[in-house]
């Protein structure tokens, strides 16, 4: 019954490794340096799993660690200093935003499996049946999936900031299309309010 909750403590573990894989295989930086970050992040999750509180921490630690890594390697801190980490190309800079994202992902995954976890100890405390701890996890596998979901629509989302980016959308027009977008949202909503 407890497949989903180590399904999201499984990715909640491996998810926040994403950006130093990339910083590893796509920039120069050294990669000791990665190392030691991927470590850290590791430790970090295996505590949160083995206190059964924490466990999201190492998605956020390695989403901010890798956006520090990338101020150090481009942009008004090595501009300033003439220092630079490492060189990030800007082919790159997709695959690290993904991955920042999935670290992101992660800490909400970390979040969900620290509810789930507290959620059913409780259940069997009042002694709720399988049928109730089932539920339980069927829950948790709606509330990934549309965290999954989310993940997925603010990637097409990016995608399409990209294509309307390549086809010089002029300001106005990108402004009425967030207007009718918007506009659509909201009705939606309304009716489904009712």
């Amino acid at each position: 019954m407890v497949v989903m909750r180590a399904v999201s403590a499984v990715l909640a573990l491996l998810l926040p490794l994403t950006p130093f894989m990339v910083f590893m295989t796509m920039t120069d930086y050294s990669r000791l340096f990665i190392y030691v970050f991927m470590g850290i992040t590791a430790v970090i999750g295996v505590v949160g799993l083995v206190r059964g509180k924490g466990l999201g921490r190492a998605g956020l630690f390695s989403a901010f660690s890798s956006m520090a890594l990338l101020a150090f390697a481009m942009g008004y801190i090595p501009y300033t200093t003439g220092i630079a980490l490492g060189t990030v190309s800007e082919s790159t800079l997709k695959w690290l935003a993904l991955s920042i994202t999935l670290s992101i992902y992660a800490y909400f995954l970390g979040s969900v499996c620290e509810a789930s976890n507290r959620i059913a100890k409780r259940m069997r405390e009042l002694d709720y049946g399988v049928e109730g701890l089932r539920e339980l996890d069927v829950t948790n596998a709606v509330v990934i999936g549309v965290g999954a979901l989310l993940l997925g629509v603010s990637f097409v989302i990016t995608l399409l900031m990209e294509v309307l980016r390549i086809i010089s959308l002029a300001p106005i027009m990108a402004l009425l299309i967030f207007i009718t977008v918007y506009l659509i949202a909201m009705v939606i909503a309304r009716m489904h309010r009712r």
